[in-house]
């Protein structure tokens, strides 16, 4: 049936080449994890995609609810692909794009799902892609890791619809612009996670970057300005900040990210942004929770593979005061980290996960220990957190891949 399978493909791929004078690259793998929780964590894709554990909770003779170990096997991340390329317009090389996995949305993660759709332009410095891929936060600096969650929600990750237009005027510097909007990651807000804010606002989110490479060193940094209407005739905006380095050379890697960002959450990032009230205008409106992300990535070897993944999250508080929402005296935040019943907010956060992989022909075996640190505590006014208390979650992670 394989090899049936395979001729097929094969038969298909060469009448497409035959009749369209293009190529056609098939390319995808088939990934199985397995993961162990020591604490219930907040999460999606039914756990294969882990952001932070849970803070306590108490209810009835339970101290903490939240204190339930997991685990979980799923094939969900298994992918599939083509790349097209051939054939021009306005004398640029076209080429295109079509991926997808089966990890759906929500609660429906058996679902086929679009991870990028685009076409591509290019000229000998120049190209304009079109449609959805990632967002260029997400960037070209990335780290090594086990986990499917690509270091989230220390590393922004985010696929969007966009139009990217790239230009190096000399082969080691790129400038990229871009126009994205919201779709399978988005802002939170009085409805939920949803794109309609920033669909409302009729503005797309802006980023500005710049990349240098050379001799196995890359650095760069990033702009990205964002506006959603949260709610009828209210506009919010924000700005965040991205500087990376990474040095490659032989069988080492050393890579390092930093983003200064305010309500990131459309990046699946901690933070988000409230209401506010300003007397001096005597107007309401909505404020920023900003906060800092760093990570460190260390890799080394090929066919062995090991390596270490060190990120810290630290909340810098709300640009200005938060508003009382109702008589009880409680604050309403959008956004990620916040738990509005117990009114608190994670604070801070560190992630030590070490990992281990062996590659063999078109087979990955890789296992991950995933230790993170969480502190929660009561918000205030300023955005900041009284009576900050950790809870921890234990995580092992196991994946066997393979890519066709």
């Amino acid at each position: 049936m394989k090899k049936i399978s395979i001729l097929f493909c094969i038969a298909i791929t060469t009448y497409l080449q035959a009749e369209n004078n293009r190529s056609y690259t098939f390319y995808g793998f088939i990934r199985n994890d397995f993961f162990y929780n020591s604490r219930t964590n907040e999460e999606t894709l039914d756990g294969i995609f882990h952001f932070y554990p849970k803070p306590v909770v108490a209810s009835g003779t339970t101290n903490d609810i939240n204190a339930t170990p997991q685990a979980e096997m799923l094939s969900i991340a298994t992918r599939m692909g083509v790349d097209i390329k051939g054939g021009g317009f306005a004398g640029s090389r076209v080429s295109a794009k079509i991926e997808s996995d089966f990890a759906g949305a929500s609660s429906s993660y058996f679902l086929i799902r679009i991870r990028q759709a685009y076409v591509r332009f290019d000229k000998q410095k120049s190209s304009l892609l079109i449609g959805q891929t990632w967002h260029p936060l997400f960037g070209d600096v990335i780290p090594t890791v086990v986990s499917f969650n690509a270091g989230s929600p220390f590393q922004p990750f985010n696929r969007s619809p966009q139009v990217r237009a790239t230009y190096s005027p000399v082969k080691e510097l790129t400038i990229t612009s871009a126009a994205t909007w919201q779709m399978q990651t988005s802002s939170n807000g009085p409805l939920g996670f949803s794109p309609v804010y920033m669909k409302n606002s009729l503005t797309p989110n802006l980023f500005a970057g710049i990349s240098f490479t050379i001799d196995g060193f890359t650095a760069g940094g990033a702009l990205d300005y964002k506006r959603i209407m949260p709610e009828r005739d209210e506009l919010h905006s924000s700005l965040s900040g991205a500087a990376y380095l990474q040095y490659c050379r032989g069988l080492l890697a050393l890579k390092a990210k930093t983003v200064l960002g305010n309500n990131m959450s459309d990046h699946i990032m901690i933070g988000g942004y409230g209401r506010t009230y300003n007397p001096s205008d005597n107007s309401y409106g909505f404020t920023n929770l900003t906060s800092s992300t760093s990570w460190l990535n260390i890799s080394y070897g090929k066919k062995w593979q090991t390596g270490i993944f060190a990120g810290y999250h630290q909340n810098l508080g709300s640009q200005l005061p938060l508003l009382h929402k109702n008589q009880e005296g409680n604050y309403t935040i959008y956004g990620r980290g916040f738990y509005y019943e117990q009114q608190e907010l994670l604070d801070r956060m560190v992630r030590i996960a070490p990992f281990l992989m062996h590659s063999m022909k078109d087979v990955m075996v890789g296992v991950e220990y995933n230790f993170t640190l969480a502190h929660y505590g009561t918000v205030q006014a300023d955005g900041r957190v009284a009576n900050p208390y950790p809870v921890t979650n234990n995580r092992i992670i196991a994946t066997v891949v393979y890519t066709f």
